[in-house]
């Protein structure tokens, strides 16, 4: 039996002040293949499923629950989050390891563009230091600590990126 679920759903952030309900994009695997691909049928999505190794991963990550209990003991946040990455199928770890360990389809190193990051140091689901790892892929990239302590960007930060779009548009 195939672990993704092929239902659509909308899903709900949470914002500093409000929610922000996005139906065309539920930040799943199979939302991400329908955003590119919107014609996919249930076929392809279980391919591309199958390509990008995400049920592996997925079972992996299912199969080391304990130990990951255990290494995350010192580590209250992180610890409190494993049960809630269990009821939603490992789903996000999974993709977060599709994303760091697959080919992105490009060079870091070799990108002249301007690249703005924007990551909160008190972040409890991913680290400062993973965003300024990313940050040093890339030649011409700009970290830029978001001041609010939230996973999701604060209205402050989404604010200041489509000002600095509005500005790089004239």
């Amino acid at each position: 039996m195939n672990s993704l679920s092929l239902k659509g759903r909308s899903s709900t952030r949470r914002n500093q002040t409000k929610e922000i309900a996005s139906p065309d994009f539920d930040d799943t695997l199979i939302g991400d293949i329908r955003v590119g691909r919107p014609d996919a049928d249930e076929q392809d999505v279980l391919e591309a499923a199958r390509l990008a190794g995400v049920d592996e991963i997925v079972a992996r990550f299912a199969g080391a629950a304990e130990r990951m209990a255990e290494v995350f003991a010192g580590s209250p946040a992180v610890l409190a989050s494993l049960p809630g990455l269990a009821a939603h199928g490992w789903r996000g770890p999974a993709r977060e390891v599709r994303l760091q360990t697959r080919p992105w389809g490009f060079v870091p190193g070799e990108v002249a563009q301007p690249v703005r990051l924007w990551h909160a140091p008190a972040d409890q689901e991913v680290p400062f230091p993973a965003a300024e790892a990313t940050a040093a892929l890339f030649p011409a990239a700009r970290l830029t600590e978001q001041g609010a302590p939230d996973h999701i960007p604060s209205e402050e930060t989404l604010g200041e990126l489509f000002a600095e779009l509005r500005a790089a548009s004239l």
